[in-house]
C-alpha cells in the first residue's frame, strides 16, 4: 500500500559520534526523521496541552508514583501506612520510571513525560517497525488518529506504553534476526524485559510476533545434511516460504520402524531377574513439564512396570534440533528394554539414528547406552551411544535376509538409569 505523500529528504547534519547509533537502529540521518520527531511532539500535545486532562485513572496513577517517589520521605510520612511490595505485581515498569523522573522534574510532569511518550513514542516505534520490516514508512501516519482512544481515556497507562516498546521490540527482533550481533540481542532482551514489566497483553502480542519472526529467520540457510540437496520448489505464505529440495542422492525405504508403533505391530519387554515382563500399551494424555522434565511423554504408548515407557516422541538432540523417534528411557533397576518389530521388510542395509535428550547428554556425565539388533537366528548389530555424540547414525548389513519379512528385535541397555532419555529410529533400505 502507497501513501500519496512525499515528504523532503535533504541530509541533516548531526555530530559524526552519533552517526553509528543512528545506523545500528536501522534510521537514517535525515530530515524526514526531524519532521516524524516533530509530528511525535504534536501528538502528544493532548497530554499536555491542558492542566487536568479528564482521564479516569489519572489520579490513581499520579498518587502511585507519589507513594514510590517519598515512601520513606519525612514530609509526606507514607511508609507509616505503605509498604513498598514490587514483587506482588506485574505492571511496576510505568511507576518506576516515573518515579524516576520525579527526580529532576515532580510527578505530574513525569507522569505527563510518560503519557507523551505513548503518544509520540508509538508513531515513531511503528515507523521503525516498518523500516526494519522494509515497509514504507509513512504507513505509521494512520496510527496518529488511533493514539487518544478508549484506553487512553480510562487513563490505563502501563497498557499504553507498552505499545511503543512492543514495536520497538519487534523491530529489534527483526534486525537481530537478520544480522544477529551481541548489541542487537542484548537490545531486544531489554526491550522484552521492559515490555513484560509494563503490560502482559502487549507481551504476548510480541510473544505472537516473535514467534513469526523466528519461523521467517531462515535467511535461506539449510541443515547441514541439506548441504548437496537442490532446491525444487517452495511455497509462500505471506513473508514465509516453505522450500522442496531434492535428495541428490536418494534411496529407496523399505520400512520405517516408526510406522510399527501401536500393539498391532510391535511388541515391547522390560527385562527383570532374567525374564521379560511384557509392557502393556495405553492411550491417554501426553505430558510435558518445565526445565529438566525431558522431551514430552507420549499420550499412546507401551507402559512398563516401574515406570518405564516406549512411545513416539520429539526429541530436542544436542543441537537443539527436533528429531521424531522411538522414545524408550531406561529406568534405574530395570536390566534394559526389548522391542520387537513385527513383519518388518528387509532390505540390503538397516539404517538409522540414537540420541540422547540435550539436557541428559550434553554435561557428558552419564552412562553409554547401547542398542543391539538381532533377528532370532542371531545378532546383527551393536551400538554405543556416548554422552556428547548428539544425533549419531548407525548402519549394520541385512543383505542376507534381503527380500523377507521378519520380525526385528531392538535390545536396548545402560549400566545406569540416571536420566538416559534414549530416543532411535532405524529404517531398511
Amino acid at each position: 500500500m502507497r501513501v500519496p505523500l512525499r515528504l523532503p529528504s535533504l541530509p541533516l547534519r548531526l555530530p559524526p559520534s552519533l552517526l553509528p547509533l543512528l545506523r545500528g537502529m536501522g534510521t537514517q540521518p535525515r530530515l524526514v526523521t526531524a519532521a516524524y520527531v516533530a509530528l511525535a511532539v504534536f501528538v502528544s500535545a493532548p497530554a499536555w496541552i491542558v492542566k487536568h486532562p479528564p482521564m479516569m485513572d489519572l489520579p490513581f496513577h499520579l498518587a502511585t508514583i507519589r507513594i514510590i517517589h517519598s515512601l520513606h520521605d519525612p514530609a509526606f510520612g507514607l511508609d507509616s501506612h505503605f509498604v513498598l511490595t514490587l514483587g506482588r505485581t506485574q505492571y511496576v515498569l510505568y511507576y518506576l520510571l516515573g518515579s524516576l523522573l520525579a527526580y529532576p522534574l515532580d510527578v505530574v510532569k513525569a507522569n505527563v513525560l510518560l503519557m507523551s511518550g505513548y503518544l509520540g513514542g508509538t508513531l515513531l516505534a511503528l515507523r521503525e517497525l516498518l523500516s526494519a520490516l522494509g515497509r514504507d514508512e509513512r504507513l505509521s501516519l494512520f496510527s496518529v488518529p488511533l493514539l487518544v482512544n478508549a484506553m487512553f481515556m480510562f487513563g490505563l497507562f502501563p497498557f499504553l506504553v507498552g505499545i511503543p516498546l512492543m514495536f520497538l521490540a519487534l523491530a529489534a527482533s527483526v534486525r537481530y534476526f537478520e544480522a544477529p550481533t551481541r548489541g542487537r540481542g542484548i537490545l531486544l532482551c531489554l526491550l522484552a524485559l521492559a515490555l513484560f514489566y509494563s503490560h502482559i497483553f502487549p507481551f504476548a502480542l510480541f510473544g505472537l510476533g516473535f514467534a513469526a519472526a523466528v519461523q521467517g529467520s531462515g535467511g535461506g540457510q539449510r541443515a547441514p545434511e541439506l548441504a548437496d540437496w537442490k532446491r525444487a520448489a517452495g511455497q509462500s505464505v505471506g513473508a514465509l516460504t516453505v522450500p522442496t529440495y531434492e535428495n541428490p542422492a536418494s534411496v529407496r525405504v523399505l520400512d520405517r520402524l516408526l510406522s510399527h508403533e501401536g500393539p498391532e505391530r510391535m511388541r515391547v519387554f522390560q527385562e527383570e531377574r532374567g525374564r521379560e515382563v511384557e509392557c502393556t500399551f495405553t492411550r491417554g494424555v501426553a505430558q510435558a513439564g518445565s526445565l529438566g522434565f525431558g522431551p514430552t511423554i507420549p499420550a499412546n504408548k507401551f507402559t512398563c512396570p516401574g515406570g518405564g515407557f516406549v512411545g513416539v516422541s520429539v526429541i530436542a538432540t544436542l543441537d537443539y534440533t527436533p528429531r521424531r523417534c522411538f522414545y524408550a528411557p531406561v529406568m534405574s533397576g530395570s536390566a534394559g528394554i526389548r522391542i520387537r518389530f513385527q513383519d518388518v521388510a528387509i532390505g540390503r542395509t538397516l539404517h538409522g539414528h540414537h540420541a540422547l535428550y540435550v539436557e541428559a547428554e550434553r554435561g557428558k556425565s552419564g552412562a553409554p547406552v547401547t542398542i543391539a539388533f538381532s533377528f532370532d537366528q542371531g545378532p546383527l548389530g551393536r551400538f554405543v551411544h556416548q554422552d556428547g555424540e548428539g544425533w549419531k547414525a548407525f548402519d549394520v548389513s541385512t543383505e542376507a535376509f534381503a527380500g523377507q519379512k521378519k520380525e526385528l528385535i531392538a535390545d536396548i541397555s545402560s549400566t545406569d538409569g540416571n536420566r538416559r532419555m534414549y530416543c532411535f529410529e532405524a529404517d531398511t533400505r
